[in-house]
């Protein structure tokens, strides 16, 4: 069952002026997991990217996980939603 935070997002998927993007904050022993592109290797950004059309936020973070890092994770779940500091047009 989804949680109201994940409909919110799953329903934003197809407006094409809300841009949803997920991102993995996976923390051990109070250490951070940040990752880099090798095209821009001091550049160093959470695991994660858009959800494709149809697929839902927690879908997508698996399979970018699975694409960036070959990971699948054990027990995903949402955790928080962040707006843009630009005044961009309100999602739902």
């Amino acid at each position: 069952m989804r949680s109201e935070r994940e409909t919110a997002a799953a329903q934003n998927l197809g407006d094409p002026d809300c841009l949803v993007v997920v991102a993995a904050v996976v923390v051990q022993r109070e250490r951070l997991l940040v990752v880099s592109k090798q095209a821009a290797p001091d550049v160093f950004y959470l695991p994660g990217g858009k959800p494709e059309p149809g697929e839902e936020p927690l879908e997508a973070l698996a399979r970018e996980l699975a694409e960036e890092l070959g990971v699948e994770p054990l027990e995903p779940r949402s955790w928080t939603r962040s707006r843009p500091q630009r005044p961009w047009r309100r999602c739902r």
